[in-house]
């Protein structure tokens, strides 16, 4: 089993769970918070009562603290944006960055099409977010785009998350529309670099 140079003792094959895992918990995050769009309205509604109960109660967050939570929540992929504005300026100094997510991307899409786990396992899953969210973050960072890499096969991944995963897992349709969602609306390159094909398997 490969080992991290940087890291000893800790196997390769683990830290690409955890970062499945992150990109995971990030997409599914922002898609949550898609789907309450009264959050906003609620923030609103706090930072207006602010003067009136800090005398009354032990308010939990500061006004500094609500003028971040409302910036965060204004973006329609905070958590996926955190992490692509973390990952830009390395990526900026080092390539290998952009093809790292790249290549993650390629290799989750590789490892639902060639059936490595059993049928119901949870791994199946992990590797979508982890295609699609990788993919996502490729094209944010990367100087040429997902689109345009050769580091990954867009066109491939957009097939498996629009048309491949729901045949194969009709059961997880939540999870496929949010990885061709993902992609169609997360990729900051989409409608420049996409072609008609995969435009025409997102819809």
């Amino acid at each position: 089993m490969a080992e991290d140079v940087n890291t000893p003792g800790l196997p390769l094959e683990a830290l690409a769970v955890k970062y499945a895992e992150l990109l995971k918990i990030a997409v599914e995050w922002d898609f949550a918070k898609m789907m309450k769009s009264s959050l906003i309205n609620d923030l609103s509604f706090y930072r207006r009562c602010m003067d009136r109960q800090a005398a009354n109660h032990n308010l939990p967050v500061t006004p500094d603290a609500t003028t971040h939570i409302s910036m965060m929540l204004a973006q329609p992929l905070p958590m996926l944006n955190a992490c692509m504005a973390k990952c830009k300026p390395a990526a900026s100094k080092n390539a290998n960055v952009a093809t790292a997510a790249g290549k993650l991307s390629e290799i989750s899409r590789l490892l639902i099409q060639n059936e490595k786990f059993s049928t119901n396992s949870e791994f199946y899953s992990l590797c979508l977010y982890s295609m699609a969210g990788s993919f996502v973050l490729h094209d944010a960072i990367s100087k040429s785009g997902a689109f345009k890499s050769k580091s990954v096969n867009a066109g491939k991944v957009v097939k498996m998350a629009a048309k491949t995963w729901p045949t194969r897992f009709p059961s997880e349709k939540a999870a496929s529309n949010q990885a061709k969602n993902l992609i169609q609306f997360g990729a900051p390159n989409f409608e420049k670099h996409s072609t008609k094909k995969m435009k025409k398997l997102v819809e």
